[in-house]
């Protein structure tokens, strides 16, 4: 494992998997339509074809000779951790005849008349079973498409539906013989989910099971998005529209490793052990779907359109998460691992050496004038803690360094945050006098 130069400008890598497209005539049924067609008209139909792919080539690590076009780019990128991580369902929800709807009380709302909702099962390689993803709708018009992987192991649904399921099934696809009803998208963007059993009185959530998302060989890790896009006929379109979309996963996780300093021989620390290890500051409530959020290249660059068979993958390697919102109920805790036994000494292979399972969080914006805090608790009882803060003396020599920890500005105002779909490895670096140095690894 390699760890490049750690450069302070810091943003979140966007995809975790990627959509690419298949066309009708790679199926052997006929593609059966499932859009509106309003009665009395004929209207033009397309086919809409997605398909996943966990192309490795899409987004991969990088290599140290390609060409880096992003100074501030992080050097490495994470891959998905097991069976964790991968897709075992898809949903895709696609809405037409977007109207932004202004309210005095509410605000401006999105409403929209929903074309198709399907859930789909995938195989272990994330790609769907007995269905190519593809859907007839009215071509020239802006759609909507959410994007839910693995909705079951969403912590809760919106009040008035038991699962996640109940209220994602509650969007109800327009029959061919019906007139569109107009549906308000309030309740998609703005679902939220907290980490479960929250309650006001707690300010610590213990253990890796405590969080937003409990790995186990039996769940799966949520990924969500939605994009707005035109499904457009063109002298080039015959029947088949292309796109090329991604998912995002809806969480941040972090990871502890060890290190120590060249020259350390233990004077000093000798049989010390870490006993328990905290990270402060981190969220508590998110957004199920990226709200507010932007990306770098931006979301609508990101989109591909083709009108050929099968497109290859040419989505780039470095898009990142730059700016995004978290609820107002949203509130900070501090998680704690306090199950370690574990002897601060020299890696044997000179490189950090992980030393905690993945912590998943939700994303989350401080305070202003607040910084993540890692503590790290001793045999002896001596608790030793870090700020995840720059300061004047990192330029000169860097001691604690920051990265894929976001610098949001509100105004003039600047907060420290961490995106949903970073990948922090949060390294403990020790020299021979028990001295603790907090460095986050650039990966993402």
């Amino acid at each position: 494992m390699i760890f490049q130069s750690i450069k302070y400008k810091v943003i979140a890598l966007v995809a975790g998997v990627c959509l690419i497209c298949s066309g009708c005539h790679h199926s052997d049924d006929p593609c059966v339509p499932d859009g509106p067609e309003t009665p009395g008209t004929t209207p033009d139909m397309l086919t809409l074809c997605l398909q996943v792919s966990m192309d490795e080539e899409t987004f991969g690590t990088r290599a140290e000779d390609d060409e880096v076009t992003d100074e501030n780019a992080p050097d490495r990128y994470d891959e998905p951790i097991g069976d964790f991580e991968k897709v075992s369902t898809l949903r895709v929800i696609i809405v037409r005849n977007l109207t932004e709807v202004k309210d005095e009380t509410s605000g401006t709302a999105t409403t929209g008349i929903i074309e198709a909702n399907r859930l789909v099962m995938t195989n272990d390689q994330g790609r769907p079973i007995h269905d190519d993803l593809e859907f007839k709708v009215i071509a020239n018009e802006m759609k909507r498409i959410y994007l839910v992987a693995n909705e079951k192991f969403l912590p809760s649904a919106p009040d008035g539906f038991e699962t996640p399921t109940a209220f994602l099934d509650s969007f109800k696809a327009t029959k061919q013989d019906e007139e569109g009803k107009e549906v308000d998208l309030s309740s998609l963007s703005n679902w939220t989910v907290s980490v479960p059993g929250l309650t006001s009185s707690m300010d610590e959530i213990k253990g890796y099971g405590g969080g937003l998302f409990s790995p186990s060989p039996s769940r799966r890790l949520p990924l969500t998005e939605f994009f707005d896009l035109e499904v457009k006929r063109t002298d080039e379109v015959d029947d088949q529209f292309y796109s090329h979309l991604f998912l995002t996963r809806a969480a941040a996780k972090a990871v502890f490793y060890l290190n120590t300093s060249a020259n350390f021989e233990g004077d000093g620390i000798e049989n010390t052990y870490i006993k328990a290890i905290s990270l402060s500051g981190v969220g508590t409530t998110e957004y199920v779907f990226p709200n507010a959020t932007e990306y770098s290249p931006s979301k609508k660059s990101l989109i591909q359109y083709t009108t050929n068979d099968r497109p290859a993958s040419s989505l780039p390697k470095e898009a990142y998460v730059t700016t995004f919102a978290t609820p107002a109920t949203n509130r900070t805790v501090t998680y704690l691992i306090d199950d370690l036994d574990v002897e601060i000494k020299k890696p044997a292979n000179g490189q950090p050496r992980a030393i905690t399972s993945p912590i998943y969080f939700p994303e989350s914006i401080l305070e202003s004038g607040k910084y993540y805090e890692v503590g790290v608790q001793l045999s002896n009882g001596t608790w030793l803690t870090a700020s995840l803060k720059k300061t004047q003396e990192d330029d000169a020599e860097p001691q604690i360094t920051k990265y894929n920890i976001l610098n949001i500005k509100d105004g003039d105002v600047e907060h420290q945050a961490i995106a949903r779909n970073t990948y922090l490895p949060i390294e403990l670096y020790f020299d021979g006098a028990a001295n603790l140095t907090v460095n986050v690894l650039p990966w993402n």
